[in-house]
C-alpha cells in the first residue's frame, strides 16, 4: 500500500487538491459563481484564444434555425461541404479532405464517436437533439494535439447544455417533405441537490423520389448533475435504435458493372452510451463508453445481413494551471476498443495518449501557443504530433497568426483488416465474387500543415482572412485491379496516396443592428493528388455560404445560402449548385411557437454527391409547446 501513496498524492494534487500562489487561480466556492465558471471552462480549448481557428453556431442561432436536420446547418460554417448520399444521411468534408470516409473528427462534448470499421462518425447515430446543444464549434485548423485522431484539417465539437442550463419543459411535433415526421420532448426537474432532465424522440423520413424509408430512429437520453465543492458531477445515459439507408455507396463495384444501385444500409442499429464526469474550475475527470451493433446490408442483392458490433471505453483527464505568464494544460486518455464483424478481423485494442499545451504571453504584442501529443495505437505504434502558433497584435483590433502543425489519423480497419475473399454478391441475374485485398501495413494517416491568418475587428464588424497549405500522406483508397466477366470475379486492391491541399478563406460577420446579424464565408481550395500527379476537383474550388438572422421579441427568421462550384471525379461531373433556405419562428403566446422552414427553396436538383441522389425542395412545419 505504501508504494501507492506517491501516485495517489500526485493525482490528488493535480486534479482535486486546492492550488494557490503563482501556480493557479484561487478556487471559488460560491456555488452560483462556481457553476458559471465550471460551465464556461469545462469545454474551453486553446483554439478559443487563437484567431482564425474557431467558428461557432450558438444556442441562440440554433433557436432561430430550429434545425430538423443537424448536418444541413453545418453548411453555414466556413469551408464545410455536406455531401448527401440520401435524404437521411450525409458525409461531412472540410478543406479538401475528401474520400469515401472523409477524415474530420466529430466530437460530442469533446468525446469522439467513431465507427472504427470506417473511421468516421455516423451522424444519425449521435445521441443528441438540436435543442440540447449549447453551441457547435468548428475548429478550422488541424487539431490532433487536442482532439486526437482524424482532426487532419479540422474538427467539429458539439457542446451540450448541462441539466442546470435547461430552463423549460417542451414538446415539439414536426412534419414535412419526404413524409418527414418527428416528435420530441424534454422534461426537467430539480430535486435538491440534483438537476435532472430527460429527452425522448422519434424521427422518420422517406428517400427522395421514392416512398422507401431513408432514415428512422428512436432516441432517449437522461442526464443528472449536481454542484459539489470539487466541481460539477454529471451522469448521462443515452439509447438509440434505428436504420439509415445509403450509408456508403459501393462505388467501385457500381462503376465496374455500370450499375449505380449498390449501396450499404445500416439496419436494426442499437447504440447506447454512458458518461460520468467531474468537472471543476481547472480540471475534469471523465469516464464514458458506448456500444453499437447492427446489420449491414448490400442493396439490390440477395445477400444476408452482415453483423457488426463495437464497444468503446474511454477514460479522460485534463488539468490546467497558471505559472508565471503561462497557462499550462495537460491531459491523458486511456481507451479500449473492441470490434466484431464478419468481414473485418475482430480486434480488442488498448490505446492511450498524453498531451500538453502552453500559452505564453511574451509581451503585450506577442503570444506563443505550442503543444504536443504522444499517441499510441497497437497496430501503428507511437506517433508524435506537435503544434506551434505565434500571434502578433500590433493593435487592439488587429491580430496576425502563423501556425505549424502535424496531425494524424488512426489506421482505418476497412482498408487494413478487411477479410473478403471471393465473397458472393447475388443479384437478380448474376452472381459476382468480390475480393478486396487490404493494405499489407497499417499506417497512421499523416498531415503536415502551415497556416497564416489576419483578424480585423471594428465595432460591430469582424473580418478574417486565412491561408493554408497541407500535405497528407498515407491516405487509404481502393481501386479495381481486375474484372473477369466470364467468371464474375472482381478484385479490388487497397493503396495509399499522398495529397496536397492549399487555399484561402474569408469570413465576415456584421451585427448590423441589435437583432440583425449577417455572416458570409468564402473559401478557395486547390487539391492535388501527388501519387497520381494530377489535379483533383472532388472538393469544390469555390465554396460560399451566407446566413442572415433577424430576431424580434415574438418572432425571428433566417435566410441562408450555399454555393458549391462544379466538381469532377474521373468521368463524372457535378455542375454548380446553389441552395437557398429560409425559415421563421412565430411565438403565438408564452407557451406555443410555430416554425415554418424551407430548404433548397429554388429546388436545385443536381446531385449533391457523385453517387448520391438528386436533392429536392424540403418544407417543414413544427409546433412547440413549452412550460
Amino acid at each position: 500500500m505504501s508504494k501507492l501513496k506517491i501516485p495517489i498524492l500526485l493525482l490528488y494534487f493535480l486534479f482535486l487538491g486546492p492550488l494557490n500562489g503563482s501556480y493557479s487561480q484561487e478556487l471559488i466556492f460560491d456555488k452560483e459563481i462556481f457553476k458559471e465558471l465550471a460551465s464556461a471552462i469545462r469545454h474551453e480549448t486553446i483554439f478559443s484564444k487563437e484567431p482564425g481557428t474557431l467558428s461557432t453556431l450558438t444556442s441562440q442561432d440554433l433557436e432561430v434555425l430550429n434545425p430538423q436536420d443537424l448536418t444541413w446547418i453545418l453548411r453555414y460554417l466556413p469551408g464545410v461541404l455536406v455531401n448527401y448520399t440520401s435524404a437521411g444521411y450525409a458525409n461531412i468534408m472540410f478543406r479538401g479532405a475528401t474520400g469515401i470516409f472523409p477524415p474530420i473528427q466529430v466530437l460530442l462534448d469533446g468525446r469522439p464517436y467513431t465507427i472504427e470499421a470506417i473511421g468516421i462518425t455516423v451522424w444519425p447515430f449521435l445521441l443528441i437533439d438540436p435543442h440540447e446543444i449549447e453551441r457547435i464549434e468548428l475548429i478550422s485548423t488541424p487539431a490532433s494535439v487536442h482532439f486526437g485522431s482524424n482532426a487532419l484539417t479540422g474538427a467539429i465539437n458539439i457542446v451540450t447544455k448541462p441539466p442546470e442550463a435547461i430552463s423549460k419543459n417542451y414538446v415539439q411535433i414536426s412534419g414535412g417533405s419526404q413524409s418527414y415526421f418527428r416528435t420530441t420532448g424534454v422534461f426537467k426537474k430539480y430535486i435538491k441537490p440534483w438537476h435532472f432532465y430527460a429527452f425522448i424522440g422519434q424521427e422518420t423520413m422517406d428517400n427522395f423520389h421514392s416512398s422507401d424509408i431513408s432514415m428512422k430512429r428512436f432516441m432517449a437520453r437522461t442526464s443528472l448533475s449536481r454542484i459539489t465543492n470539487w466541481g460539477t458531477l454529471r451522469i448521462d445515459f443515452g439509447l438509440y435504435n434505428g436504420e439509415v439507408k445509403n450509408l456508403y455507396i459501393l462505388k467501385n463495384v457500381s462503376e465496374a458493372l455500370d450499375i449505380f444501385d449498390f449501396s450499404l444500409n445500416a439496419d436494426d442499429v442499437y447504440h447506447w452510451g454512458t458518461r460520468i464526469s467531474l468537472e471543476g474550475a481547472s480540471y475534469f475527470l471523465r469516464f464514458s463508453n458506448y456500444i453499437a451493433n447492427g446489420d449491414l446490408i448490400i442493396t439490390n442483392t440477395f445477400n444476408p445481413p452482415v453483423k457488426y458490433r463495437q464497444e468503446n471505453y474511454l477514460l479522460e483527464t485534463q488539468k490546467y494551471l497558471y505559472f508565471y505568464k503561462q497557462k499550462l494544460t495537460f491531459g491523458f486518455n486511456l481507451e479500449n476498443t473492441k470490434t466484431e464483424s464478419e468481414f473485418i478481423k475482430n480486434s480488442d485494442e488498448i490505446r492511450f495518449a498524453t498531451f500538453f499545451e502552453d500559452e505564453i504571453k511574451i509581451s503585450k504584442e506577442f503570444e506563443l501557443f505550442f503543444g504536443a501529443r504522444l499517441n499510441y495505437h497497437p497496430s501503428a505504434d507511437f506517433y508524435f504530433s506537435p503544434r506551434a502558433s505565434i500571434i502578433f497584435k500590433p493593435k487592439n483590433n488587429l491580430r496576425i497568426r502563423y501556425t505549424y502543425t502535424k496531425s494524424f489519423g488512426n489506421p482505418i480497419q476497412y482498408y487494413s483488416r478487411i477479410n473478403l475473399k471471393e465473397y458472393p454478391i447475388k443479384t437478380k441475374n448474376f452472381i459476382f465474387y468480390l475480393t478486396i485485398n487490404p493494405n499489407r501495413e497499417e499506417k497512421y494517416i499523416k498531415q503536415e500543415g502551415h497556416e497564416i491568418s489576419l483578424l480585423i475587428k471594428k465595432e460591430k464588424q469582424r473580418a478574417l482572412i486565412s491561408g493554408f497549405r497541407y500535405l497528407i500522406k498515407n491516405y487509404p483508397y481502393q481501386e479495381i485491379e481486375k474484372i473477369d466477366l466470364l467468371t464474375g470475379k472482381i478484385n479490388i486492391i487497397s493503396k495509399f496516396l499522398k495529397r496536397r491541399i492549399k487555399g484561402f478563406s474569408i469570413e465576415y460577420q456584421y451585427n448590423i443592428f441589435k437583432n440583425f446579424n449577417l455572416r458570409a464565408n468564402y473559401e478557395y481550395t486547390d487539391t492535388e493528388n501527388l501519387t497520381k500527379r494530377e489535379k483533383e476537383i472532388i472538393f469544390p474550388r469555390h465554396l460560399i455560404s451566407g446566413l442572415i438572422i433577424y430576431k424580434k421579441e415574438n418572432w425571428n427568421s433566417f435566410i441562408g445560402l450555399n454555393y458549391i462550384s462544379k466538381r469532377r471525379f474521373e468521368s463524372q461531373k457535378i455542375g454548380d449548385i446553389f441552395y437557398l433556405d429560409a425559415g421563421t419562428n412565430i411565438k403565438v403566446n408564452k407557451k406555443l411557437t410555430i416554425n415554418i422552414q424551407g430548404l433548397n427553396i429554388l429546388n436545385c436538383k443536381k446531385k449533391n454527391d457523385f453517387l448520391g441522389r438528386n436533392l429536392e425542395r424540403r418544407v417543414f412545419i413544427s409546433l412547440k409547446c413549452q412550460w
